[in-house]
């Protein structure tokens, strides 16, 4: 991860404190958040930098005496854990700005307080792209290469929806267009010859898989409140996008191959 990648991460990470306000301490996405954001900062500072100790000395609940009536001691106890909650999450962007100043400050190798650890971090891995559909490479390798996981993988599926529906002439997006498109009988698009059973199979079977790829990764990840931090998940997500494109690219067109015949 080079600099400018590492200060993405954090920004990320401090872009969805405002999402997480609207959810409560210890749900699934703020523990995944802690998490991702425990990792990031170990990665970037070692466990021994002040920024990463103050993150995760963060308790994210209330830990005082209270005094109320006991009728009212639940609603007293409610509000005083919500209140400890965004002041950790006030406190966590602190932490998380800070450490962009301070990678800012002293560059990416003088802010690790981790001795030879570094190495893993500081390293900047070639991934390689050159086999990735050129239109999905085009949208996306500059938000893999800068860290924007999530919105790499957004992109490469918005992408495929925007090549079938130009292909395809229809005016639909997401599930319901993948499902017109490639359906069994009578597909718009058919990804082989349909010649045997095999071949409707594949058909069938691609068909799912377009409208897996809307409904189960692209849809997601338009709404996900937690960003993707994995960089090897999102190039899988991205060969995905690019395998469906090529099939898009290679597809025949049979209905309007059936109007042409029929205007003659």
């Amino acid at each position: 991860m080079d600099q400018q990648a590492a200060i993405s991460a954090l920004e990320n990470l401090i872009r969805n404190i405002n999402l997480l306000q609207k959810v409560s301490a210890f749900s699934s996405e703020h523990t995944r958040w802690v998490i991702n954001s425990l990792q990031i900062l170990e990665d970037l500072l070692g466990k021994s930098s002040p920024i990463y100790s103050g993150f995760a000395s963060l308790r994210w609940q209330y830990h005082g005496s209270i005094v109320a009536p006991q009728s009212f001691a639940g609603v007293v106890i409610e509000k005083k854990m919500r209140e400890a909650y965004l002041s950790d999450l006030d406190s966590a962007r602190g932490f998380l700005e800070a450490a962009i100043d301070q990678i800012r400050m002293k560059g990416l190798a003088s802010v690790y307080k981790g001795g030879p650890a570094l190495e893993r971090v500081s390293s900047n891995p070639s991934y390689d792209f050159s086999k990735i559909h050129p239109r999905v490479r085009k949208e996306c390798e500059s938000l893999f290469t800068t860290g924007h996981y999530s919105e790499a993988i957004r992109k490469a599926f918005t992408v495929l929806d925007v090549m079938v529906r130009e292909k395809s002439g229809l005016d639909k997006s997401g599930k319901a267009l993948m499902g017109e498109v490639f359906r069994l009988n009578d597909p718009i698009i058919r990804v082989n010859g349909l010649g045997d059973q095999s071949e409707r199979d594949e058909q069938e079977g691609f068909m799912f898989l377009f409208m897996g790829s809307m409904q189960g990764i692209r849809n997601p990840k338009s709404h996900d409140l937690i960003d993707q931090q994995d960089p090897i998940r999102t190039l899988e997500y991205l060969a995905i996008a690019s395998l469906l494109a090529r099939r898009v690219d290679e597809g025949k067109v049979t209905q309007l191959e059936v109007r042409d015949k029929s205007a003659h």
